[in-house]
């Protein structure tokens, strides 16, 4: 008799032939019916033999073969991990997978998992499910730094006054992840009658220590 047998809905298999013989009768009659029931996710096959000999001696045979969907839809692409500068515009990208049975449908979740001014890094989940609940993931890590300067907003022109110098210039700076620091100092190079030069410079420098090129302008007096 075929034993009952269980397999993966992408596996291969062969239906078994049943065969009969009677110790009186050289040919018996013998009904076959082959019943399905169930989903995609898990089905049966019953099959079943009525063997009859011209005495009507009965035989009946089942078999049970049980197919269905276990395994978890595989991943065809996962992004790859990132760095990425702070400000940068980055399509994060998306992952895609497949079943052999029924189909895949993936979605993606993320999470800060660090912050701060300079650093941030992000965590992304992708779930890959099928019809039958079957799942798997897939992850992408990704860092955003900050390592770019700030950047002055305005220009400065040199400038020449009488008898004393005039107030020094308003400078400011941005930076596109954190706020920028502005300094300034001042190196004269006067006479005992007060007249000469002042070269005035400015420093900008953001939270996470990256500083822009220094920008200067002269007063002569």
């Amino acid at each position: 008799n075929p034993a009952d047998a269980s397999y993966e809905c992408t596996d291969e298999f062969l239906l078994e032939e049943v065969t009969f013989t009677d110790n009186c009768d050289e040919e018996v009659s013998v009904v076959y019916e082959a019943v399905e029931s169930g989903d995609s996710c898990e089905s049966t096959i019953t099959r079943t033999w009525v063997a009859t000999d011209a005495c009507g001696n009965e035989t009946i045979v089942d078999q049970v073969i049980t197919i269905s969907d276990t395994e978890a839809p595989l991943f065809t692409s996962v992004p790859a991990n990132l760095s990425l500068e702070c400000g940068d515009d980055a399509d994060y990208g998306m992952a895609t997978a497949e079943d052999l049975c029924n189909g895949a449908t993936v979605t993606v979740s993320q999470e800060i998992v660090s912050q701060d001014a300079c650093t941030t890094i992000i965590e992304r989940e992708f779930k890959a499910i099928d019809a039958c609940g079957n799942d798997s993931y897939g992850y992408q890590s990704i860092i955003i730094v900050d390592e770019a300067a700030p950047t002055f907003d305005q220009t400065l022109t040199d400038v020449s006054a009488q008898c004393e110098a005039p107030a020094l210039a308003t400078v400011t700076a941005t930076d596109n992840c954190s706020t920028a620091e502005v300094t300034v100092g001042t190196d004269s190079d006067l006479d005992e009658c007060g007249n000469g030069t002042i070269v005035v410079t400015y420093y900008a420098q953001d939270e996470c220590g990256n500083e822009a090129e220094p920008i200067s302008y002269t007063i002569t007096i």
